[in-house]
Parts: structure tokens; C-alpha cells; sequence
């Protein structure tokens, strides 16, 4: 079984996503449109719980009323919903294997990027100092300018990760926010 069929047919998976779901609303109730992070990994999960509904009721079965051509198009675009409900989550490994199965190289590449910022968090990514004095016409100590700008904030189900991005190199990295 790929790693892609064990997410997908994994009830254990489901289970966890729907408990952690549970324990969000719990804990936050209506405060949780507060933070813009925890919402996104909630519709993350809604997100991820439609599109595994969608990808077991789509069979083979359905290639005679569809075309194959269609069914092959439905299921790479289920696959790609499917990776960025995981990216929403914070869950990049996941995002990779379905970007791949939805033949999607370009968010595949951004996730990867993601994964292993996250693998080595707190880390910069590249050698460019964190901001740089810039020299002004009007102030001879110049101005200073940061190097990493933050591109989005991500919920994984227990802190918020900031990414930042290099305006030098484009590295990705990743800090714990909370």
C-alpha cells in the first residue's frame, strides 16, 4: 500500500482529525475566529475530511459515465483540494504526497520548502543575516531592512509556526510563534 492509500483509507487518521476538531471547538468555542491560524486548520480538516468522502465514493465504476479522460481529471483535482487541506493543517509530508499524486509540481516544490523548515525550526534556511542597514541620503546611519518577510502563519494542532522567506535567497524557515 502507498503512503498516499494509507492516508487516504486510514480511519485512525480520521478519527484523530475529527477528535482534534472536538477539542478546538471546545476549548475556543466562538473565540476561534480570533485567531486567523486555528480557523485555516479547522477548514484545513473540513477540507480534508470532503475531499477523502469525495475520493472513496469516486470508482472506477464511475469511468463508463464520466470518460476516463474525466474521471483521471476529477481525481488529480481531489487530490490536489486534498493537499491543501493538509498544508492547512500544517501537516506538509502529508501535502507532499497528495501534490504529487496530483501531479501539482509547483505547490509540491512550496510544501517541501515548508517540510523541512518545519524539520528544522527555529533555524534559518539560509546565511543572509536576519536585516541589513541600508544606506540613506538623508540619515547617515542608514536604514535598516529585514531579509526574511512572513509569508503566512499555520496551526498544526498543538503552536502556530510563522514562515518567513528570504528576499535574498527565497529560503523558507520556520519559527514557533506560540
Amino acid at each position: 500500500m502507498s503512503t498516499l492509500e494509507s492516508i487516504i483509507n486510514d480511519p485512525e487518521r480520521r478519527a484523530t482529525a475529527a477528535a482534534q476538531q472536538a477539542k478546538l471547538r471546545a476549548e475556543l468555542g466562538h473565540r476561534l475566529a480570533q485567531n486567523p491560524a486555528q480557523a485555516q486548520f479547522l477548514w484545513g480538516q473540513a477540507r480534508e475530511q470532503q475531499t477523502l468522502d469525495q475520493l472513496s465514493a469516486l470508482t472506477a465504476e464511475d469511468a463508463p459515465e464520466m470518460g476516463e479522460a474525466a474521471l483521471r481529471g476529477r481525481t488529480i483535482e481531489l487530490y490536489r483540494q486534498l493537499a491543501e487541506g493538509y498544508a492547512a493543517q500544517g501537516r506538509y509530508a502529508d501535502a507532499v504526497a497528495a501534490s504529487e499524486a496530483g501531479q501539482d509540481g509547483e505547490r509540491r516544490a512550496e510544501y517541501e520548502a515548508r517540510r523541512d523548515a518545519v524539520e528544522s525550526i527555529s533555524q534559518a534556511r539560509c546565511e543572509h543575516p536576519a536585516e541589513v542597514v541600508e544606506p540613506s541620503p538623508t540619515d547617515a546611519k542608514g536604514f535598516k531592512r529585514k531579509v526574511r518577510t512572513e509569508i503566512e502563519r499555520v496551526y498544526d494542532g498543538g503552536r502556530v509556526i510563522a514562515f518567513l522567506r528570504c528576499s535574498e535567497c527565497r529560503a523558507v524557515s520556520a519559527e514557533i510563534v506560540t
